[in-house]
C-alpha cells in the first residue's frame, strides 16, 4: 500500500482544503494545509524509493469480465522519477505561490493538489488500460479548465482540436492493445511487441506535439505561473512515461528513420522558437515541444535511460523559470544550477541523456542544434531581473526561494545518486555536451554583437515545422467536399431529383459492370 501514499496524501490535503473552505470561510491557514499535504506527499515519494519495484492491483474493479486486465499501479525505475518530479513540482508551486498572492486561494491550491494526484496516478499506471483511463481524466479536466478561461470562437476551436488530437492518441493505444491480442498475448509494459511499439510511440509523440501534429493547437489562452505550470506540464509527463516504457523495446528499423525525422523537426522548431520567445511564459509551449522531442528521439533509438533523463528535465528545469515570478540577483545561483542540470555535462542529470547521440547518426546533428537552442533560450529567459519581493514578510522571503531551489536540487540528487538503474547499454559520451556548449557560445557571441534572427525567418519556420499548412490543406478539401455534397443534395431535392437519381444509379451500374468485365478479362 506504500505505492498509494503520495496519491492519498495529496487527495486528503485537497479534501481538507475543500471542507475548510466551504465550512469555515474565515479560516486563514489554508496555505499551511496545502503546503503540509504537498510536503508529506514529497516525503512519501522519497520513502517509496526504498520499496522499488512495487505494484498494487485495483482488485475491487467490477465486473472483471468487461476488461482483459485489471487497473494496476506500478512504481519502478521508470515511474518513480516522474512521480517524484510531479510531487516536487506541486510543492514548488505552492511554496512560490507566497509571492503571487493575487493569483492564489484555497480553491487554486485544492486544484493543484488534485491535479498532481491525477498526474502521479498516470505516471504510475501499471498497464496500458490504467494509462488510458488516467489520460482521459487528465484530458477532460484540462479541456474543461481551458474552455472556462476562453470565450472567443477561434481559441475554443483550437482547444477542441487539441482534445481531438489527444483522443486520437488514446485510440492508437487501443489499436496497439488489439494488435497484441491478435497474437494471443495481452499488451503489458513488460511485454511490448515491436509491431505494437510503433502505435505506442506514435500515440505518445502525437500527444506531446513531437510528431509535431499538435504544435498549432498548444498555444495557451492565458499565461499563468502557478497552477498554469501544473496544468501544462502534467499532461506531457503522463505521455512521457509511455515513451520511456516503449523505449525498452524500440521501433522496427523501417520506422526508425521516419519517426526520427519528426523528432528532429519538433526539436529544432521547439528549440529555436523557445530561444526567440518574448519571455519564458510565451515560450513555455515551445520548451515542452523541444525537450519532449529529445525524449521522443531517445525512445525511437531504444535508449530508455536517455528518454527518462530528458523527460524529468522537461519538468524540473522548465518549472524553475515558469515559477520564478520574482527574479533577483541573489536567486541567480538557482538558475545556474538548473542550467547545469540541462547541460549534459558529466555529473549533471542530463549526462545520461547524452546516450541519445550514440551511435552517431547524421540526423542527430540537428538534435545538437536543438539542445543548444534550448540552452540559449534558458539563459535568455533566466537573466532578466524583475521587481523584487519588496515589503514581503520574512517567512515569505525564506519560503519563496526555497520553492525554487527544491526543483533543481531534487533533480540533481534524484537524477544522479538515487536514480534507479535502467541498464543503459553504453556509457554516455562527453563530446555532445562540448559541441552543444560550443554552439551555444558562438550563437551567444553573435547575439551580443547584435545579430538577430529576422522575424520573417522565424515565421516561415513556424509555418513549415508546425505543419499547420497540412491542416489548411485538409480544411480546403473539407470545404470542397462540402460544396460538392451541397450541390448533389440541391439536385436531388429539385423537381428533377428522381431523374437525376436514376441517372446516377445507371452510371454506377455501368461503371461496376465495366470493372467486372475488365477483371474477368
Amino acid at each position: 500500500m506504500l505505492i498509494l501514499l503520495p496519491i492519498l496524501l495529496l487527495l486528503l490535503a485537497a479534501a481538507a482544503l475543500a471542507l475548510l473552505g466551504w465550512l469555515r470561510p474565515k479560516f486563514t491557514y489554508h496555505w499551511l494545509v496545502a503546503a503540509g499535504g504537498a510536503f508529506l506527499a514529497w516525503v512519501g515519494a522519497w520513502v517509496l524509493r526504498s520499496r522499488l519495484p512495487t505494484t498494487h492491483v485495483l482488485s475491487l474493479w467490477e465486473p472483471h469480465e468487461l476488461l482483459p486486465m485489471l487497473p494496476e499501479l506500478l512504481a519502478d525505475a521508470v515511474s518513480w522519477p516522474l512521480a517524484l518530479a510531479l510531487v516536487t513540482l506541486c510543492l514548488g508551486v505552492i511554496f512560490t505561490d507566497v509571492g503571487r498572492a493575487s493569483e492564489t486561494s484555497w480553491k487554486v491550491w485544492t486544484g493543484d493538489l488534485g491535479i498532481t494526484a491525477l498526474g502521479v496516478l498516470a505516471v504510475m499506471a501499471g498497464n496500458p488500460l490504467t494509462l488510458i483511463m488516467a489520460w482521459t481524466l487528465i484530458d477532460v479536466l484540462k479541456v474543461v479548465i481551458l474552455l472556462r478561461q476562453v470565450e472567443d470562437r477561434s481559441t475554443r476551436r483550437r482547444v477542441i482540436a487539441f482534445f481531438s488530437a489527444n483522443t486520437f492518441g488514446i485510440m492508437l493505444v487501443f489499436w496497439a492493445m488489439m494488435d497484441s491480442l491478435r497474437s494471443g498475448t495481452p499488451l503489458t509494459f513488460n511485454n511490448v511487441p515491436s509491431s505494437s511499439a510503433v502505435f505506442l510511440i506514435a500515440a505518445a509523440g502525437l500527444r506531446l506535439g513531437a510528431l509535431p501534429l499538435q504544435v498549432a493547437f498548444l498555444r495557451e489562452p492565458h499565461q499563468k505561473r502557478g497552477q498554469g505550470t501544473l496544468i501544462h506540464l502534467i499532461p506531457p509527463a503522463a505521455s512521457l512515461v509511455l515513451l520511456v516504457r516503449t523505449a525498452q523495446t524500440g521501433v522496427p528499423q523501417a520506422w526508425e528513420s521516419i519517426f526520427l525525422v519528426f523528432a528532429v523537426l519538433a526539436g529544432v522548431f521547439g528549440g529555436i522558437a523557445w530561444a526567440c520567445a518574448r519571455d519564458e511564459l510565451n515560450g513555455r509551449v515551445y520548451w515542452m515541444v523541444g525537450v519532449s522531442a529529445m525524449a521522443f528521439a531517445s525512445a525511437i533509438r531504444s535508449q530508455p535511460a536517455a528518454a527518462l533523463s530528458w523527460s524529468v528535465t522537461l519538468l524540473y528545469s522548465g518549472a524553475v523559470l515558469f515559477l520564478a515570478s520574482a527574479r533577483e540577483r541573489r536567486f541567480l545561483p538557482i538558475g545556474l544550477l538548473a542550467l547545469f542540470n540541462l547541460s549534459s555535462l558529466p555529473f549533471s542529470p542530463t549526462f545520461t541523456g547524452a546516450v541519445l547521440y550514440s551511435p552517431f547518426n547524421l540526423l542527430i546533428v540537428f538534435l545538437l542544434v536543438a539542445q543548444a537552442a534550448l540552452l540559449i533560450g534558458f539563459v535568455k529567459h533566466m537573466l532578466p531581473e524583475t521587481a523584487p519581493l519588496a515589503g514581503a514578510e520574512r517567512w515569505v522571503l525564506l519560503i519563496y526561494p526555497l520553492g525554487l531551489t527544491l526543483l533543481p536540487a531534487t533533480h540533481l540528487v534524484a537524477g544522479n545518486w538515487l536514480l534507479p538503474d535502467l541498464g543503459a547499454p553504453t556509457s554516455p559520451p562527453t563530446w555532445p555536451s562540448l559541441v552543444v556548449l560550443g554552439l551555444a557560445l558562438v550563437v551567444g557571441l553573435l547575439a551580443w554583437r547584435g545579430v538577430r534572427v529576422p522575424e520573417r525567418v522565424f515565421s516561415a519556420l513556424e509555418r513549415i515545422f508546425s505543419l499547420r499548412w497540412i491542416y489548411t490543406f485538409l480544411g480546403w478539401i473539407y470545404i470542397g467536399l462540402g460544396r460538392v455534397l451541397a450541390f448533389v443534395t440541391h439536385l436531388l431535392e429539385g423537381e428533377g431529383g428522381v431523374l437525376w437519381a436514376m441517372l446516377l444509379v445507371a452510371l454506377l451500374v455501368s461503371l461496376i459492370s465495366q470493372i467486372g468485365a475488365g477483371a474477368g478479362g
